[in-house]
């Protein structure tokens, strides 16, 4: 996230449906996506779905 950056997510992290401009969400800071990039936040936010849907949980519920 961010120009030649990327981070790994905990993934019971969603970004939600983007609308804008500009699209905020709030992780360790405020980030603000450019609608050029919401089909990127949208594949992640259903990657996230499809691994918990094969029971795959969030790192927070695995044991």
């Amino acid at each position: 996230m961010g120009r030649g950056e990327a981070r790994r997510l905990p993934r019971d992290c969603w970004f939600g449906r983007p609308t804008g401009l500009y699209y905020e969400f709030e992780l360790d800071r405020t980030y603000r996506v450019h609608r050029q990039w919401y089909p990127e936040v949208n594949a992640a936010d259903q990657a996230l779905r499809e691994m918990q849907s094969h029971g795959n949980p969030p790192e927070s519920e695995q044991s």
